[in-house]
């Protein structure tokens, strides 16, 4: 199958969330790793329009993507998906049920342990669901990484006034 845009929307659409499914997948994408700006973006739009167990297996599918380009030193992948990623996930965390939330939290960690997505990325993708979580009004203890910490408890005092503005800021340097 030759690579064009139908060809990876029609990749995405037969994505389950199995492993056999997510492997076979990221394989081909990284074979046609030249395109990796336009997959990572095929790939963005097609989330959004997914149902939340579907947005799961696209983001378990960044993940493999993500990380065997990281072990293999194929860079495209990570510059291709790092603008996205922190919106992607926000998307796939928004109004997902509780599992579906926990098993994103637990992509996320992986990502911060493993190192995959670079300090400012890793830094954007949690606050964007620790935000999420404020506006619910259910803050929940898991993604510690932040340099602020996961809970506004663990901050303190003195520095709370700074936490918004430095959010603000490693999204704006993330974003452009």
């Amino acid at each position: 199958m030759a690579y064009n845009d139908d060809a990876v929307l029609a990749k995405l659409s037969s994505l389950s969330e199995t492993q056999d499914s997510i492997v076979s997948v990221a394989q081909w994408i990284m074979f046609y790793r030249r395109h990796a700006d336009r997959t990572a973006q095929l790939w963005l739009q097609k989330l959004k329009d997914s149902s939340s167990h579907k947005r799961l297996s696209l983001i378990y599918l960044a993940n493999e993507v993500a990380q065997q380009s990281k072990a293999r030193r194929k860079e495209e992948f990570l510059v291709s998906f790092s603008p996205a990623v922190a919106e992607a996930v926000a998307v796939a965390y928004k109004g997902a049920p509780h599992d579906v939330q926990q098993r994103i939290r637990r992509v996320v960690d992986v990502w911060r342990d493993r190192g995959v997505f670079e300090v400012p990325i890793q830094q954007a993708v949690e606050a964007r669901i620790d935000d999420l979580d404020k506006a619910r009004g259910s803050t929940k203890a898991g993604l510690g990484g932040s340099i602020f910490g996961s809970a506004s408890s663990s901050i303190p005092a003195e520095l709370q006034p700074l936490v918004a503005p430095q959010q603000k800021r490693t999204r704006t340097m993330t974003d452009s």
